[in-house]
């Protein structure tokens, strides 16, 4: 009876592990901008992808955005804390990445911080983003809208200057647009993360 039980009690385990590590279902292109749910134009994609460069280029912190069609069942918080060191978002060491998670389907948002910046990207700046100017746009409907507001925001809070900016900011990304096509075509936007940790620090929302 002992070995039975004792064998029950290993099938338990290893079958609970084996199901933790299949529950997540990442997007399979990694960039600073992955847009599964299909929710930005192309355009507004590579804009957000050269700021999030340029940011990373000056400070080192590394930010991405991904939108996915649903969390499948599973819980926010662990999908983009799991996705985040997945992905090793961030500098070893420093641990400065910042992911935004846009669950369409869902109706959730999420922005995940690494240990390194928790103190700058605090989880009060976190959730004002997400409340004040992110959400209220998702609501409407307006996701390229929201996405830019936040993407803006974490940038500028990351700075120390987390203040408005308005849509005509990004009109400029009309000239660069062909340019987007050949980052593509000669691999100008291959992404890599640098090993940073996350820990579980940021904010949550619904839209």
């Amino acid at each position: 009876m002992k070995k039975i039980l004792l064998t029950l009690f290993v099938f338990f385990v290893f079958s609970q592990a084996a199901s933790a590590d299949q529950k997540f279902s990442f997007p399979k292109q990694k960039n600073w901008v992955s847009d599964g749910a299909q929710v930005l134009s192309a355009k507004l994609e590579q804009k957000l992808t050269q700021d999030a460069k340029q940011h990373e280029k000056n400070t080192g912190n590394q930010f991405v955005i991904v939108t996915i069609n649903s969390l499948n069942n599973v819980r926010l918080e662990d999908y983009s804390k799991a996705l985040a060191n997945e992905w090793k978002i961030g500098r070893a060491g420093e641990n400065d990445g910042v992911l935004l998670l846009v669950s369409v389907k869902d109706r959730k948002i999420r922005i995940e911080v690494g240990r390194g910046l928790k103190n700058t990207l605090t989880n009060a700046i976190s959730q004002r983003i997400i409340d004040e100017e992110i959400v209220p746009e998702l609501k409407n409907g307006n996701f390229e809208q929201g996405i830019i507001n936040g993407h803006r925001s974490i940038i500028e809070a990351l700075g120390g200057r987390y203040e408005e900016m308005a849509w005509l900011d990004y009109l400029w990304l009309l000239l660069i647009f062909p340019f987007f096509w050949l980052g593509r075509l000669f691999g100008f936007d291959d992404f890599s993360g640098g090993g940073g940790v996350f820990d579980g620090d940021g904010a949550s929302g619904d839209f």
